[in-house]
């Protein structure tokens, strides 16, 4: 019996044991349990955070795109206004020569057209002198003329008076020497009215064969007086 009980004794030892490793077993497995809850609900917690920190990246990645777009709108609305600013420069930079040039260009005109003037000033100055010393002469000829037929008038009268002084004389050739005297004032009067015509007409005209004109008048006027004397003197 007492072998028995030592034997059982000793199996209820082995049996103590292994519950013992068993306990211990499922307490290490427990606490292993235990552990990996725990590291699950770590885990859960960083996984949590982490999609709460992705959505934000999400979100501030949303924003950060809106914010790109906006800025690139803004880029390219810069670019289109520097764009619009250079070539606006460029047209200006354009027009300005333009209008240099046609500054330069009214500048050379203006000092052609001084010029110009300059010289019609001269030319009207010299037309001027020209004038007056036309008008000096026409004058001056005009009062040779005047003279002139007044010296004929008187000698035409003097011949006259000798005329009828010598038809009292010498009645029968008296009517032909008087019709010859009265033909030959009438040839002088109309002579004088041409020439102091063709003198005024010169002076209107103002043409430039002044001085040949004038010497055509006095040689036509001379040889009208002469003619005029000559046919008094017959």
């Amino acid at each position: 019996m007492e072998c028995r009980l030592q034997y059982m004794t000793a199996e209820l030892e082995e049996a103590q044991a292994a519950l013992s490793r068993k306990h211990l077993q499922q307490q290490v497995i427990i606490d292993r349990a235990e552990a990996a809850e725990q590291q699950r609900d770590s885990l859960s917690a960083q996984l949590a955070g982490a999609k709460d920190e992705l959505t934000q990246a999400f979100s501030r990645n949303d924003s950060l795109l809106v914010h790109l777009k906006m800025t690139r709108e803004d880029v390219a609305r810069a670019q289109r206004l520097v764009q619009a600013r250079t070539d606006t420069e460029h047209a200006l930079t354009n027009e300005a020569s333009d209008v240099l040039a046609a500054l330069a260009h009214c500048v050379a005109e203006s000092e052609g057209f001084h010029s110009k003037l300059a010289q019609h000033s001269m030319d009207e100055a010299e037309r001027r002198a020209k004038s007056q010393e036309f008008h000096s002469c026409v004058a001056k000829l005009i009062s040779s003329l005047g003279a002139e037929l007044l010296k004929y008038s008187a000698e035409a009268a003097v011949h006259l008076r000798d005329v009828v002084t010598k038809g009292k004389e010498i009645e029968t050739s008296s009517t032909e020497q008087l019709n010859a005297v009265l033909q030959a004032v009438a040839n002088m009067q109309e002579g004088a009215k041409h020439h102091t015509a063709q003198a005024r007409d010169v002076v209107t005209a103002g043409t430039t064969n002044t001085a040949q004109q004038l010497d055509a008048i006095k040689h036509d006027s001379a040889a009208h007086g002469a003619h005029a004397q000559k046919s008094i003197g017959k």
